[in-house]
Formats: structure tokens, sequence, C-alpha cells
């Protein structure tokens, strides 16, 4: 790679981090594993925690145990199952042993529990950490807290009680913007909280309309216990890589098209390609 491509990463990483995926996603995995052998976990963790799983998987197989073992711990934990399922499921057993006994306990815990699911459950495909508060903070002290956690940004504040149970969401724009900021979180949150099970099968909630409100989904137990969250593009990938195995011609090129889509950020035309992987459904996704 030339130094001037290495420049413009370095720019991208510590201005745009999560755009950067869109302009390396098109190097070759050799490169990729270059740019995550040379920059600070600091740097990279943004990237690659929306890098595509199956580039993941593949660069990071190139680079020793050293450096990815500190990352991996620092990615989100339904990327890092995925990318260990994908090792052990495509015969790299000894890889996946390896780096999974090197992780941290809390961290092999928490991706035990997803390799638990099915691979096509959203159990497997939610983020088992979501950033949830307690109703009896003020907007201003969940922003001061979101400012802490820049690994773990999410598009919405969860709040729970202190059983852990959801009981509200409030948009993260909304909050940033409130004029309110002394006010408890309660009292701007939506307590109408639209969530899913983790038994759910991705193709079930893929074509629900609730995506044209939301582009991430609170996963909740039987008891109503937030679990985690499902974010949109996490789909989009399982059905770019997935769901067109063993399909016909035109749809297995459709599900390329997809994947194109999904890897230039696209997401609005994503819609289009939805219709010919699940023809017959009426499906109004606005690309979120």
């Amino acid at each position: 790679m030339d130094k001037v491509k290495f420049k413009m990463i370095e720019s991208y990483l510590d201005n745009f981090p999560e755009d950067a995926s869109a302009v390396i996603v098109k190097y070759p995995v050799e490169d990729i594993a270059l740019i995550i052998q040379t920059f600070s976990s600091n740097k990279l963790v943004p990237l690659l925690n929306v890098l595509p799983e199956f580039l993941l998987a593949e660069a990071i197989k190139k680079i020793d145990n050293e450096k990815i073992i500190p990352l991996l711990n620092l990615m989100q934990s339904n990327l890092v199952s995925r990318v260990l399922r994908k090792w052990r499921d495509g015969g790299d057993e000894e890889k996946y042993k390896e780096v999974f006994r090197s992780l941290n306990r809390d961290v092999q815990n928490r991706i035990m529990k997803l390799l638990a699911y099915s691979k096509d459950s959203v159990g497997f495909m939610m983020n088992p950490t979501p950033l949830a508060v307690s109703p009896d903070l003020t907007i201003k002290e969940v922003l001061i807290i979101l400012g802490k956690e820049k690994n773990r940004y999410s598009r919405y504040i969860y709040v729970v009680d202190s059983d852990k149970k959801l009981i509200g969401v409030l948009p993260f724009k909304d909050a940033f913007y409130s004029t309110k900021k002394d006010e408890l979180i309660s009292k701007s949150m939506a307590t109408d909280v639209f969530s899913i099970s983790p038994i759910t099968k991705a193709s079930t909630i893929y074509t629900d309309k609730v995506w044209s409100k939301w582009d991430s989904l609170p996963v909740v137990d039987h008891n109503g216990v937030l679990l985690g969250v499902l974010k949109y593009e996490v789909l989009e990938e399982y059905y770019s890589e997935y769901l067109t195995r063993g399909k016909s011609d035109s749809v297995i090129i459709a599900g390329e098209a997809f994947a194109d889509l999904i890897k230039i950020g696209f997401k609005g035309a994503a819609s289009l390609t939805t219709a010919i992987l699940s023809p017959g459904v009426d499906n109004e996704k606005n690309g979120k």
C-alpha cells in the first residue's frame, strides 16, 4: 500500500472512523490486514465494529495474536462471536480455540452466550452490551456517560429499571438537542417500545415494517429484561452473505448487488434487492 493511501486512511480514522469502512472495504484483504497491524487499537475499534464480518474474519487471520487479542477484547461481542464462528465452522478450529482462550473472561462469557443461539437468530446477531441507563439520571448525566463510552455508541439510549427490564428509549439526537437537559430522562423517553425476542428468526424480523421507524431494536427475554440490541445493518449483511446461498442465479446476483450497496453506503436502495430476495412481501423500509 502506498503512502498516499496510508495518509488518507489515517485521516479518516482520526476524524471519521466509521466512514473509513466505506473506503477500505474495496481494498484487498492483505491491505486491510496491514492497516489493522499498523494503527492503534483506539483508532481501529470504531472502524472494525462496522467492517463487514467476512472481510474482518479474513484480515485478522493474517495478523499475530499479540495484536488482535486486545482489539477483539474492545470490539462489540456480537461481531467477535460471528468472526469466531466463521473460523470454527469454516475449518479453522485451531485458530478459533487459540483466540478464544486468550480473550478476557467476561468477553468469553458474552461470546459463549451468543454462540448458543442459532446463527440465523436475533440472539446470535445482537450486540449483548447495550448502553442502558437508570431512569433516575438527568439527560445531561446520560450524555456525560455516553461521552465516556464512545466504543459503545448507539443511536438510541435505553432505559432500564432496577431489575434491568426495559422501560423506555430515547433517540440520542433528541437527548443531544434537548433544551431540558436537567430533567430526568424518564420524562423524555418513549415508553411504548417495540422489542424482539432473541430466538426470533432473522427472516421474520428482516421484512418487518418497524424498520421504517427504527434502525436498531432492543432484544429482551420473556421477562422483559434487556439482553442486547439488533442493528438493521447486521441483518442486511446476514441476508447478503447467507440467504443467497443455494438460490437461483438471479437471486444470487441480487444478493451480490445488495452486498455492494451495503459496502458503498447506499442503504436507501437496499429495499429494491430485498423485494427480489423476499418476493411477495410488502416491504416499506426507508433504508435505515
